[in-house]
């Protein structure tokens, strides 16, 4: 059964939408944020009416999306369209989000499939809100997808992470992620000056340092480990069995696309999956 998931939050003027299909779960569920006239990601396609009652309240500048994947982008198209404004995405993203990219079946079931539109490069010279309240730095941070960005609004010490951080401790992954480039992200953003962090899944999260922190020492730990017994002998399945245990109904559902051994190969390998010939 489809149960739609739309809440709202405030907090120190910025406002967010959380929108989904299903039940409440932080995979199926995607945030939409607003800072005065700037909006920080699309939301999914199949959530439109939503998005656009919600972004309707007010007057929009500037849509800011952290990277291409269909939660995040999915609406850019229409938003740009009917709010008549630039939408701006990492350079990396621009191909995909003109010319179409492949989204599996279970993620078009749980988001849809986003029409195609044309993105504009960030300018962070017009990345302030027309109040001036709120003013965003764009941090490209790989890993998640080669376009993934980050945003820091520097005065009040927030960071907009996208998909960098959704778990201290994630024990699945597409073909497609790099975990290799996610931790050298993850040790850049500890560089930087932030308090509060907003996943775009998770929601806020207080203390952001110390998740980030968290995360990063669980994937070193967990990449350590999985070389040691790779260096063994152990197949990539294997070794996923004992340090991330066996496969779960999400593996059947999105036919390998998104699981745990794919976790371990990526870490092994230092490479996504979809570079590899399978061990």
């Amino acid at each position: 059964m489809l149960v739609a998931v739309i809440s709202r939050s405030h907090f120190n003027g910025l406002e967010s939408l959380r929108v989904g299909r299903f039940q409440k779960k932080i995979n199926t569920s995607c945030i939409v944020y607003r800072l005065g006239d700037l909006v920080v990601d699309a939301g999914p396609p199949n959530q439109w009416k939503y998005v656009q009652r919600f972004l309707k309240e007010r007057a929009i500048s500037r849509l800011l999306i952290t990277h291409h994947h269909e939660d995040h982008c999915g609406n850019g198209a229409k938003i740009g369209k009917h709010f008549n404004c630039p939408v701006h995405a990492h350079p990396a993203a621009h191909k995909d989000l003109e010319q179409g990219f492949a989204v599996q079946w279970y993620r078009r079931m749980v988001w849809g499939k986003p029409e195609r539109f044309k993105a504009e490069d960030f300018q962070p010279q017009n990345m302030t809100s027309q109040s001036g309240d709120f003013s965003l730095q764009p941090l490209h941070s790989p890993g998640h997808s080669p376009d993934m960005t980050c945003f820091i609004e520097p005065q009040r010490g927030w960071l907009f992470s996208g998909d960098v951080y959704v778990a201290s401790r994630p024990r699945f992954l597409t073909e497609d992620e790099n975990p290799g480039q996610e931790i050298e992200s993850l040790r850049n953003l500890l560089k930087q000056d932030f308090q509060t962090l907003f996943c775009s899944h998770k929601g806020m999260v207080e203390n952001g340092p110390a998740a980030i922190k968290s995360k990063l020492e669980y994937l070193l730990e967990l990449q350590g480990e999985a070389q040691r017994l790779y260096q063994t002998g152990l197949a990539s399945r294997e070794i996923s069995r004992q340090l991330l245990g066996k496969e779960e109904f999400l593996s059947l559902l999105s036919r390998g696309h998104f699981n745990k051994v794919n976790m371990i190969r990526a870490l092994v390998h230092d490479c996504p999956v979809s570079q590899l010939h399978h061990r």
